[in-house]
């Protein structure tokens, strides 16, 4: 199986090996009252915890749900800390100074921030639900500017996440477009690539038989080597995007497919 962080890596050398760090968050009850609860956010960020361990320090991988019964039996070794606002800020300060040691000490270095929950877009501005208030855009960019990593991926799983990353133009006369968000990234966090489940305003779906989301599940499994088209042992974004449109097509109901926005670093 190829690792997951070598699988994204784009422009860092293999030599030597990038020091990883994630951050992977799960909310299944949003903070918004009839919010219907998530079953499995907070498994999806159990198992990319997990896959990130694999290859990463344990205390370079932090971990924000809220387990049910079900998730605390399966992921017995992992100690949670709550999806609330102020401990995701947190984890991002923990894991920037982290990271700021070890390029002080000369080691190339990647984070991955991993989130699966709600999202939705209120006054042009999208943003992810947490347990307690709104993860907006530009809280969420202002997060990810304190990472000086050599490379960021974000990977967004939630309604309307495209939103998350890209709120409405200024003057408020319309959306972002992905040609716009190419281009914003690219001067505010040109080392941040980002993986969306949603190119536009639409929902994503959970499913019973993968215990996951279904982006976050084939996200995985795109990682993971499957999505490896040419068999360099690199999944590029663009091969990511290409395994999820193919996988997903076997999906009967067009509304359960996910509709991926990515744009690497």
């Amino acid at each position: 199986m190829i690792a997951l962080a070598v699988a994204l890596t784009i422009g860092v050398s293999a030599t030597p090996s990038p020091r990883i760090f994630a951050v992977a968050v799960g909310v299944n009850q949003s903070y918004k009252p009839g919010r219907i609860r998530l079953s499995y956010a907070d498994d999806d960020a159990a198992k990319y915890a997990v896959v990130m361990s694999m290859f990463a320090d344990a205390r370079d991988v932090i971990t924000l749900a809220d387990f049910d019964t079900d998730t605390q039996a399966l992921f017995p070794a992992l100690s949670p800390q709550p999806p609330s606002l102020g401990s995701v800020e947190r984890a991002f300060d923990e894991i920037a100074s982290r990271v700021d040691d070890a390029k002080l000490a000369g080691a190339p270095t990647e984070v991955f921030v991993f989130f699966a929950g709600h999202g939705d877009v209120s006054r042009g501005q999208g943003f992810l639900e947490l347990s307690d208030q709104p993860l907006d855009s530009a809280t969420l960019k202002s997060f990810l500017k304190k990472l000086r990593a050599d490379v960021v991926h974000v990977v967004l799983d939630s309604c309307n996440s495209f939103f998350a990353i890209a709120p409405r133009k200024p003057g408020g006369k319309r959306f972002a477009t992905p040609d716009d968000v190419t281009a914003v990234l690219a001067q505010e966090l040109p080392n941040v690539g980002v993986i969306l489940s949603t190119s536009a305003e639409n929902e994503v779906y959970e499913w019973s038989e993968l215990q996951s989301g279904i982006f976050s599940y084939l996200v995985r499994s795109a990682a993971s080597g499957a999505a490896d088209a040419n068999q360099d042992g690199i999944v590029s974004y663009d091969e990511l995007a290409g395994f999820v449109a193919v996988s997903s097509r076997s999906i009967e109901n067009p509304m359960f497919r996910p509709k991926v926005f990515v744009r690497g670093p």
